[in-house]
């Protein structure tokens, strides 16, 4: 039996996926097997699977057999759960039965549940088998109990440290084999601090105040020793020495690990929805025929002419093929099903680049006009299924949602998102474990991200090195749904959401290692600003606007204005970068605005500038002619996702399968140690192909821009048609679009930004009004052909929803309010709405000539009189208004915002009183190029990044009257003022005046906080 003692000792092993309960990474784990000369590794957490797909490719990477199984626990909260049993997955059945456990038990112990019964996970094996399952256990009440349905399966574990001869003896009793286990939690003293670190965050109490001994998941029981748990010496004399005497529980180990390892746990192909139950020549049958009449809605027979139908025919017949040959027919019909819910949306990623998606209306941007490649969504030699990605506009996207979870109950769930602590949880938890108070660490994380107190204190920083990096808890995916073709459980298991939805056990990596195809369910704000607008827009023209066919592609005055850069509010060109990058373009056509929206991504900075100079006729050659004509359309600059695959193909010798990975592994989350691998390739294949080495060098770094997310031509195109819809309405109809995009939560900057936006348009902005306002901002008309934006009632602080319709309700039913009087009796209001809505000046309208303080004295004295008639009061006495600083101060603490002037505007004073001399508008920067100049402004929004030698700079856009402007922070100025715009909001900025490539921006040199008149030097 020696042999197998190094061969099966870890077969017990508890990883960081056991939440909050575990440290082990699968690396960590698979090194010591493998090192100990184990031969078969097996992960047991918590109630989960959370880590297996990740665990399996681990195992697979250090040449161990994998066994999977989970530590199985009573169904209470997990700081108080109890160790059963361990469930061994022998095949798909035991893995269906164990997902299914562990769902049950993640419903049960779930703070959403809303059953009061209990849920036994014993009772469960004995009532439904445990088939496909073995099943050990040191609980003796556990084995009797589960001893009533047989042996078969069923072992007493004997686990290192624990005393086994009482065990032993029951175990014979029972006439049951037992196995010999070593509890594999922890390796090194590092290990078990901080595991005790996150057993503290869990039970939110301080370490200190833990027995650092005991944890009732351990299967050897609360109280062992906590040595015994520490596999330090698992498969080795230690371990020999303890099981010596037992050599029959080493063959029981043995019998466990043969029958478990390299079990088929997870679907041999790919797991495909399945639409209505249809099979595959009926789902194919029932898509050619919605392609057919999409061909007639998206090429109108009259207008196509007969080449082109004939185009449509021949690409539909090409991808129809393939999608059926691959099975994907089914898939289709059902993200067909769900986008006619709500049919508002914008379908994007590789799928835009197919015929099929954009006659069933799933996507809009046209891929023949375009030339989008169906390859790069699907084709015969891809391995890996694509996923179709819809955005829906925000507040339609619980629609969706509740379709598919009512219509696929039992068998669809989100994809998890695990998170994991990031730097600044790290510290806060490590902070509140080590047993700092409340006070005392809100104080110590306002100092460190505000910049000072540069380092954290010793212990702290220690502690959150430890937790940092480690999975928190399983969140949920923004959007990702899966919908498997029979129960879920048979593919994984799954909890509840705060939301009530099933959340399955594996993030997008893990969903598409088990076999799972996700379809992406987004919600897209500016979907809803699109939609709005066009409903607002709708009401005055007479040819309406049609969501399909809204397609202003060439519209010259659209492109002329995106040319400007005066996209804020236009999403995804409204950024600073990209409207910096569309003056430097000077070319905002539909084609240009597809490669503006592609090429801004974090790690290309470097080629953006060398895209522009080339684009303006800078010459260039390409690096070797091997590679001429791969990249023309863009200049020799890689822009999409799908270039990194054709240069691989061209000047490595890829073939399409190789590169299409190389691809993929650049936004998989663990690509660093990949992309070694691939870069060896990569060079090889270059200089095999005759390219010089340093060219070769320069080629990688341009696939490695691609690192984390960049995009594919077909996703950029399709929110090209969305920035270009949008930019033709805000065009021609500006405050309809405003207000849409203000009632839809804005975009990339503040609300005040939008309001100034419209002021700078002119249109008067106004505040919300008892008698005007309705919930939302609306259009106002203030005299005959004139329009304004009215703020909503919603705007105003600490109003509730229910107030608010109160109002608005009352007032339809019954008229305006006539008075301050009449408002107060028909809509009786507490003292903060009174309030509120006194200061910010929404009942100046009604005020009966009262200013405001007369108002709070007459509501107290109403209060006071019962509420009788306000005529039959005392007379108001003659009480002085506030200023107009105090009256200015009001509406900003109720309405977080400056309706009256342009903040800008407010603190000009303060900039003379901090600096005589003359401050420039933003309007004027281009004509003082070289120079220094001063400009007041509000933050608008801000982008830290790091310089090639990792030192933090930041770009900062700020407001004026006059318009948005640009600034840059380098990493001397950014050190000395970061501080303060932390802190800060008006701003005197001074620096010099720098054009590139025709956007101009400044330099800071000096920066002044007005609201606080702080100053840094």
């Amino acid at each position: 039996m020696k042999k197998n003692l190094f061969k099966y000792s870890f077969i017990h092993c508890r990883s960081q996926y056991s939440l909050l309960n575990g440290v082990l990474s699968f690396r960590q784990i698979c090194e010591k097997a493998s090192s100990s000369g184990g031969t078969v590794v097996g992960l047991t957490d918590i109630n989960n699977f959370h880590g297996m797909p990740e665990f399996l490719e681990t195992a697979s990477g250090y040449g161990l057999r994998p066994v999977i199984g989970s530590v199985i626990t009573t169904s209470v909260p997990r700081h108080e759960r109890e160790y059963l049993f361990t469930a061994y997955c022998l095949n798909r059945s035991g893995f269906q039965r164990l997902n299914s456990i562990i769902t049950r038990l993640n419903y049960d112990s779930s703070p959403y549940k809303t059953s009061d019964c209990v849920y036994d996970p014993v009772s469960d094996l004995l009532e439904n088998g445990r088939e496909g399952l073995l099943v050990v256990s040191s609980r003796t009440s556990v084995l009797e109990r589960l001893r009533e349905a047989g042996r078969e399966g069923l072992y007493t574990g004997l686990f290192c440290g624990m005393p086994f001869d009482g065990l032993l003896k029951f175990s014979r009793r029972l006439d049951l084999p037992a196995a010999a286990l070593n509890e594999v939690v922890y390796f090194t003293p590092s290990d078990l601090s901080a595991l005790h670190l996150l057993r503290a965050v869990d039970r939110r109490t301080a370490a200190r105040r833990m027995d650092g001994g005991s944890d009732p998941v351990l299967a050897c029981g609360a109280g062992a020793a906590s040595g015994a748990a520490s596999a330090a010496d698992a498969g080795g004399p230690e371990f020999g020495r303890f099981f010596s005497a037992v050599p029959g529980a080493l063959a029981g180990t043995a019998e466990i690990a043969e029958a478990a390892a390299d079990a088929e746990l997870l679907p041999s192909a790919w797991v495909f929805p399945s639409y209505d139950g249809l099979s595959e020549a009926a789902a194919a049958e029932k898509l050619y025929s919605l392609c057919r009449q999409g061909v007639s809605r998206r090429y109108k027979t009259a207008s196509a002419g007969e080449g082109l139908l004939q185009q449509v025919d021949k690409r539909l017949r090409y991808e129809l093929n393939i999608i059926c040959k691959k099975g994907f027919a089914g898939y289709f019909l059902v993200v067909w099903d769900i986008v006619r819910q709500a049919p508002r949306t914008c379908g994007r990623g590789s799928a835009a680049s197919s015929i099929v998606s954009y006659l069933l209306g799933i996507t809009h941007v046209d891929p023949l006009a375009y030339n989008l490649f169906f390859e790069r969504f699907l084709n015969m030699n891809r391995e890996d299924p694509p996923d179709i990605d819809v955005d829906f506009p925000w507040d339609e996207r619980e629609k969706a949602l509740s379709y598919v979870f009512e219509k696929y109950a039992g068998s669809s769930g989100m994809v998890a998102d695990h998170v994991c602590f990031k730097r600044r949880a790290a510290a806060r938890e490590a902070a509140k474990a080590l047993g700092m108070t409340e006070t005392h660490t809100i104080e110590m994380m306002k100092k460190w991200r505000g910049g000072r107190g540069q380092d954290l204190p010793p212990q702290v920083a220690q502690a959150a090195a430890l937790l940092y990096g480690r999975p928190r808890y399983i969140g949920t995916h923004p959007g990702g749904v899966v919908i498997t073709p029979g129960p879920l459980s048979a593919y994984t298991h799954a909890q509840p959401s705060a939301s009530g939805v099933p959340v399955i056990a594996w993030e997008k990596d893990g969903t598409e290692a088990a076999g799972l195809i996700k379809i992406d369910i987004l919600g897209n704000r500016s979907l809803a600003v699109l939609r709005d607008t066009i409903t607002l827009v709708n009401r005055e023209r007479q040819d309406e606007l049609d969501w399909e066919n809204f397609q202003p592609y060439r519209d010259v005055r659209t492109k002329n204005y995106i040319e400007s850069g005066d996209t804020a509010g236009i999403f995804y060109i409204e950024s600073p970068a990209t409207r910096q990058l569309l003056k430097k373009m000077g070319c905002a056509d539909f084609e240009h605005v597809v490669v503006a929206s592609s090429i801004i991504r974090p790690a290309a900075n470097k080629w953006i500038n060398e895209y522009v100079r080339r684009l303006k006729g800078g010459s260039y050659q390409p690096l070797d002619p091997i590679l001429e004509g791969v990249l023309d359309e863009t200049h020799g600059i890689m822009v999409y996702q799908e270039d990194v695959a054709r240069v691989a193909i061209a000047a490595a010798g890829f073939n399409p399968g190789e590169a299409d990975q190389l691809r993929k592994t650049l936004s998989k989350k663990n690509r660093a140690s990949k992309l070694v691998i691939w870069k060896e390739s990569f060079m090889k294949g270059a200089c095999d192909r005759g390219l010089r080495e340093q060219d070769a060098k320069q080629l990688w770094q341009g696939i490695l821009s691609f690192d984390g997310y960049s995009f594919c031509k077909s996703h950029s195109a399709s929110y090209a048609l969305v920035s270009y819809r949008l930019a033709w309405l805000k065009l021609r109809y500006p405050l309809e679009f405003m207000i849409s995009v203000i009632n839809n939560g804005g975009g990339f900057y503040p609300r005040q930004v939008y309001l100034n936006i419209v002021r700078r348009l002119g249109f008067p902005v106004l505040k919300p009004d008892v008698n005007l306002s309705s919930a939302a901002y609306q259009i106002e008309v203030v005299s005959p052909g004139i329009k304004a934006l009215r703020a909503g009632l919603s705007q105003i602080r600490e109003l509730s929803a229910d107030f608010i319709s109160a109002i608005i309700v009352n007032r339809n039913e019954q008229g305006p309010f006539r008075s301050f009087g009449d408002f107060v009796k028909r809509v009786p209001p507490s003292y903060r709405d009174i309030r509120m809505l006194i200061k910010s000046g929404s009942l100046d309208a009604i005020s009966s000539e009262l200013n405001r303080p007369q108002m709070f004295w007459k509501y107290y004295h109403h209060g006071k009189s019962g509420g009788r008639e306000f005529f039959g009061e005392p007379e108001v006495p003659p009480l002085a208004g506030y200023s107009s600083s105090v009256r200015l101060s009001d509406e900003i603490e109720t309405l977080d915002l400056f309706f009256s002037e342009h903040p800008a505007a407010y603190f000009k004073g303060r900039a003379s009183d901090v600096m005589p001399g003359k401050c420039i508008d933003s309007r004027e920067l281009g004509w003082h190029i070289g120079r220094q100049v001063s400009v007041i402004g509000t933050l608008a929004a801000r982008k830290e990044v790091l310089t090639s030698t990792q030192k933090a700079m930041s770009f900062v856009s700020f407001e004026d009257a006059g318009s948005i402007f640009e600034t840059i922070f380098f990493p001397d100025e950014w050190e000395a003022f970061e501080p303060v715009i932390a802190m800060g909001f008006a701003f005197l900025i001074t620096g010099l005046v720098e054009n590139d490539l025709g956007a101009e921006y400044i330099n800071v040199k000096n920066l002044r906080c007005l609201n606080r008149m702080r100053t840094v030097s």
